[in-house]
């Protein structure tokens, strides 16, 4: 089973990132409850993965990571939503996932983003 883990940003969130997010979990989740109703096991584990208790998009909505990078000693797919225009801002407030993404890249897993979470 591949495990997915998709970037919570912390404090980065705009409604574009909720979007990223929701699309892709659903996405997975939906491949999986349609592979197993075929009688299959599932494809995928899916998790948003954070390093905060939730990450708030414009005050508006939050959203809460299932999942601390720490807990995750290993993924195969890295996914990285979209981020607020201010690049140097999203990294500073996101060293630890940085450092943890370059860990797991090492460790073999493949990193995709999304719109401007390339950057």
């Amino acid at each position: 089973m591949k495990h997915i883990s998709l970037i919570v940003p912390d404090g980065q969130s705009n409604l574009s990132t909720l979007a990223c997010l929701i699309g892709s979990y659903e996405i997975f989740t939906k491949a999986n409850e349609h592979w197993e109703e075929k009688g299959n096991t599932p494809l995928f584990k899916v998790e948003l993965t954070g390093i905060s208790e939730k990450s708030e998009v414009y005050g508006l909505f939050s959203v809460k990571p299932q999942v601390h990078i720490r807990s995750v000693a290993q993924t195969d797919l890295i996914i990285i939503p979209s981020l607020v225009r201010n690049y140097e801002e999203a990294l500073e407030g996101n060293q630890l996932f940085i450092d943890w993404i370059t860990r797991q890249y090492r460790n073999g897993a493949e990193v995709a983003s999304m719109c401007t979470g390339a950057f």
